[in-house]
């Protein structure tokens, strides 16, 4: 298995502030997590708390992944922000059902659904 992650940014306007689509796009294992994690914690510092995670091109996902998703959901919402799972694969929307991490993300499979979820200016 190949590990490298390539990670696109793409910004929108939103009621409340930037919103952020972040595509992942390779595997996020215990080598790439914290390349993804550093991104993330990146674009929050910049004052985007608004965070759509696109998975259409994620190959893998380990634990370490699923970990950084949690921490950085945990940064945003003491920001008052919010993360969005977009695309996810039918293997990982098994995992995260699995994990109960179905219950704490918001998950939308249209790109459009997930920015007027958050109040984009489309």
């Amino acid at each position: 298995m190949d590990t490298e992650l390539k990670i696109e940014l793409e910004f929108f306007d939103g009621d409340n502030g930037k919103i952020c689509l972040v595509k992942m796009i390779g595997t996020i294992d215990a080598y790439t997590a914290s390349i993804a994690e550093k991104s993330l914690n990146t674009i929050i510092e910049q004052g985007c708390y608004n965070v759509i995670v696109d998975f259409k091109e994620l190959e893998y996902m380990s634990s370490a992944g699923f970990g950084v998703l949690v921490a950085i959901l945990d940064v945003l919402m003491l920001k008052t922000g919010n993360m969005i799972i977009l695309n996810l694969s039918p293997k990982l929307n098994k995992i995260f059902t699995y994990l109960g991490l179905i219950n704490i993300f918001k998950v939308f499979d249209d790109k459009i659904q997930a920015l007027t979820h958050l109040g984009a200016k489309l």
